[in-house]
């Protein structure tokens, strides 16, 4: 007896379809884990928990009640020990006068636009540094001389 090929096939499919359906039962049923051997539960005890507050991104708000106290004034320039200080103001003294002296040496020749412009350029970096070291700005004072010296040796080289 010859089975039509239409009833093979049907017969196919159905195998399928069923094998297809408790498979795809084992594969989407959730499977429930055992459960891991605990230790005896601890009795219940009472927690408190701190309420979370908002991180702050800002500084904090001081708030300062019956006006405060008045702040002393604070000192721009920085503090350098007496000895120090001595020796500082000394060097800018001495590169105040290299750089006068070299100064000094341009005054008989004719300047240009330019050489002119870099001369008054020094005699700013002189009065600045001389009005620093009047105030107790050692360090500034210092680096005006400095920069005035350097610019009046190159100026005289050439």
């Amino acid at each position: 007896m010859r089975f039509p090929p239409i009833r093979i096939a049907c017969a196919v499919l159905t195998v399928f379809l069923a094998v297809g359906c408790t498979f795809a039962q084992e594969v989407s049923a959730p499977r429930v884990p055992e459960p891991p051997a605990t230790a005896p539960a601890k009795p219940a005890s009472k927690t408190h928990h701190r309420r979370k507050t908002a991180k702050r991104t800002g500084p904090r708000k001081v708030i300062v009640h019956q006006g405060g106290a008045t702040d002393a004034p604070t000192q721009m320039a920085p503090v350098a020990p007496e000895e120090k200080a001595v020796a500082q103001r000394a060097q800018s003294d001495s590169l105040l006068t290299a750089t006068e002296v070299n100064l000094e040496k341009l005054s008989g020749r004719k300047l240009t636009d330019d050489e002119q412009s870099l001369v008054n350029q020094i005699q700013q970096f002189i009065a600045q540094s001389r009005a620093a070291l009047d105030t107790g700005d050692l360090s500034q004072g210092y680096n005006l001389a400095s920069k005035a010296n350097v610019l009046s040796e190159e100026f005289n080289k050439h």
